[in-house]
């Protein structure tokens, strides 16, 4: 069991913080994608207590996307967003652990209920190096109080897809 600790106080609500743990198999191991733990969180706040309906509702077309990074051309996906709930749904925050890969991009951050707008979602594949990570994921943090955060998985293929 490996146990750590989060200094809540130093941290700003809504900011997304990623790194990586090692751990090392024996005296002067070396640091490796072999020994490697990601770490990711996000501090929100929960609601104690949720009154009555009159709440939004986040509803996404989908949660995990593909890009094969060997293409010839930029592809992008659209994301639906649906506020199933019964007020106002507000995106307060939209981050993506590797800006400089992927582009997340909104034209409405506020959406009434009943409503959808769409999330782009775009690969630069010029800004693709070796180091990279696979995993890249776009956070949302919404007013949501059932999903306050919101994460969408975005994962890199290197090789050449066959259909």
């Amino acid at each position: 069991m490996i146990k750590l600790t989060l200094e809540t106080d130093k941290l700003t609500k809504g900011e997304a913080i990623q790194t990586s743990v090692y751990l090392s198999r024996f005296f002067n191991d070396e640091a490796t994608k072999e020994n490697e733990i990601p770490i990711s969180f996000t501090l929100s706040d929960v609601p104690l207590k949720i009154s009555g309906r009159n709440i939004p509702s986040i509803h996404l077309s989908q949660m995990d996307v593909t890009f094969n990074s060997k293409t010839s051309t930029n592809k992008s996906y659209d994301v639906v967003i649906t506020n199933t709930g019964q007020s106002l749904l507000r995106i307060e925050k939209l981050q993506v652990n590797n800006p400089n890969i992927i582009k997340a991009e909104m034209k409405k951050t506020e959406i009434r209920p009943g409503k959808k707008t769409k999330m782009n979602i775009s690969l630069q594949r010029n800004n693709i190096t070796q180091s990279d990570k696979e995993q890249i994921q776009i956070l949302m943090i919404t007013n949501d109080p059932i999903r306050s955060i919101v994460i969408i998985n975005v994962k890199l293929l290197s090789e050449s897809v066959e259909k």
